[in-house]
Formats: structure tokens, C-alpha cells, sequence
């Protein structure tokens, strides 16, 4: 991607930039097989996994050492909050262009999200590194929870923003 630098040259491209994220929640991003991980699949895949309590793919297999608990809580936290990303996984950040952009009813739907993202953080933050696997199992089925909450709005918004 070039970013270029000076003064703008034409006037910004709302309506692109709200089609190009409505595409990546919806549709491929990379174009290969890692795309599953992206989007409204990926988070859909996120919430099987955090509920799958009898395969490898789920988090209480991949997760259910106190060490592996501490580091995949510790970087859920940070990964929708703090680092490459604004909090409440950049949806607050977004609903604001969207009140600009004369989108107020998505933006909202956004909003809400982020407060689901921002929870789930603070769930993960706020876990104690020994939790036993009961707690572990609540916790993993709390943040799907959220996660299918956050999919809900955000398809809202997606509908809204096609229109």
C-alpha cells in the first residue's frame, strides 16, 4: 500500500473506503486459505474454536496448561485493545469515520461491538493464570459469547452500510 504524502489531490473516497471494509468482513482478504481467519469467518471460526471442548482445534486443548492459559489470555487482551489495533478491536475508532461519513445507525452497531470486544479483552486480562479447567471452560464460552454477539451487530452494520 502507498500512502502518499503532500496535499490531497481529490476529495476523500468515503464510499470506497466503507465498500473495502464491508469486503474484507465479508469476503476474502488475502485470496488464499488463510482467509478463513478473516472477517465474518474468522470470527465465527474463533467462536467454535474457544467452545470446542473435544478436538485439538479447540482452545481448551491448545490452552489448557496454566502457562499456555496465561499466554493466550495475555495476548487476547493485547491484540484487541492495545497492540496493532485501537481498543475495543479499532470498531469505536471505525464508528466515529462512520459519524462522519453520515452513517450514524452503523455506527452505532460498531460501537456496541467494540464494547463486546472490550469485554472479552477485559475477561482475558482479568483471568487468574491458574484457573482451573471449569473456570478456564466458563471463560472460553464468555468470549464466544461475545465474540457471536459482536458478529450479530457487526452483520447488522454490514447490512446497513450495502444499502
Amino acid at each position: 500500500m502507498v500512502l502518499p504524502t503532500g496535499r490531497a489531490t481529490a476529495e476523500p473516497d468515503v464510499d470506497g473506503a466503507v465498500a473495502a471494509t464491508v469486503t474484507r468482513l465479508t469476503g476474502p482478504v488475502l485470496g488464499n486459505r488463510f482467509d478463513v481467519n478473516f472477517g465474518f469467518s474468522g470470527m465465527e471460526r474463533f467462536a467454535a474454536q474457544l467452545r470446542d471442548a473435544h478436538t485439538e482445534a479447540g482452545w481448551e486443548s491448545r490452552f489448557g496448561t496454566p502457562e499456555a492459559f496465561e499466554a493466550v489470555t495475555g495476548r487476547l487482551d493485547a491484540c484487541l485493545e492495545r497492540e496493532w489495533t485501537a481498543p475495543g478491536a479499532t470498531r469505536p475508532l471505525y464508528a466515529d469515520f462512520l459519524d462522519l461519513a453520515g452513517r450514524p445507525e452503523a455506527a452505532g452497531l460498531f460501537r456496541d461491538s467494540g464494547r463486546h470486544w472490550s469485554r472479552l479483552a477485559e475477561l482475558a486480562r482479568t483471568a487468574a493464570p491458574d484457573s482451573d479447567a471449569a473456570a478456564r471452560r466458563d471463560l472460553f464460552d464468555a468470549c464466544a459469547d461475545l465474540v457471536d454477539r459482536s458478529v450479530a451487530l457487526e452483520r447488522e452494520a454490514v447490512a446497513l452500510l450495502e444499502r
